[in-house]
């Protein structure tokens, strides 16, 4: 077996936790281990509340001038070890810690909130849902595939943000209809899933002459009948808005274009 660091980490399925461990107890040698574990005991000893590059690297330097260089392995041992019975990610056991007297963050009664606890970024998806009227009817997409297969939608493209009026009339034209009204915008929507967000911006659109989209699964539904027809939550949030405007006979606003 290789007995530099270099060399180890070179072989397949050795990283610098492994190398380091093996240059430690099997060499006496040393190289830190650095687990979960032992940067949460350096965080709290050094009472460091952020989480990024610069942070790794001084718990890596604290760490090269704390080791002991007589018995590394058994020093590493001890750091993993306290992280997983005293020094835990909730409720440390601070009384009981041999090297309570040193921790910056039980001085300061921090302890609790070290490591930080790193929001989920959540990614929104901003989509034009489209309301295409042609009378009494609107028209509505099958899902084939996907989270809401098997259910109906109102058809929708992603959105840059940009002007909502132009995107709509290029969905238009592509779609092979020249003939039409954009009457405004609805309430902007916003649904919340596991990893993303949708923000839905409701467009109604009033098609006119004869109609000859080209779409693929799609079907006019009648407005009295959109209850019978399953539509995802947001859908029919949106679908509610509309005929709200419509009951009340309320003009959609215009101004928001």
């Amino acid at each position: 077996m290789p007995q530099q660091f270099d060399e180890l980490v070179g072989l397949p399925g050795i990283g610098d936790y492994t190398a380091s461990a093996i240059m430690s107890i099997a060499f006496k040698k040393p190289y830190p281990v650095l687990d979960a574990n032992v940067r949460r005991v350096v965080s709290r000893i050094l009472a460091i509340q952020t989480e990024d590059h610069a942070t790794s690297q001084k718990i890596r330097e604290f760490l090269q001038v704390v080791i002991s260089k007589k018995k590394p392995g058994e020093f590493n041992e001890a750091m993993m070890e306290l992280g997983q019975t005293i020094c835990r990610a909730r409720n440390p056991i601070c009384e009981r810690c041999p090297i309570k007297s040193k921790c910056r963050a039980n001085e300061l009664g921090i302890q609790s909130e070290i490591p930080m606890k790193l929001s989920k970024a959540t990614i929104e998806r901003r989509s034009l849902v489209f309301i295409l009227q042609y009378r009494d009817k609107i028209l509505l997409q099958e899902n084939l595939s996907g989270l809401f297969a098997g259910m109906k939608s109102l058809p929708r493209i992603a959105y840059s943000g940009k002007s909502p009026k132009f995107a709509a009339s290029k969905f238009l034209h592509l779609r092979g209809h020249d003939k039409f009204e954009i009457i405004g915008r609805l309430k902007v929507r916003t649904h919340k899933y596991t990893k993303y967000s949708d923000r839905l911006t409701p467009i109604v659109v009033e098609l006119q002459g004869k109609i000859g989209l080209k779409m693929g699964n799609v079907s006019w539904v009648m407005l009295n009948s959109l209850d019978e027809h399953p539509l995802p939550a947001i859908d029919r949030k949106i679908v509610a808005d509309f005929l709200n405007l419509v009951k009340s006979n309320h003009r959609i606003n215009h101004q928001l274009f």
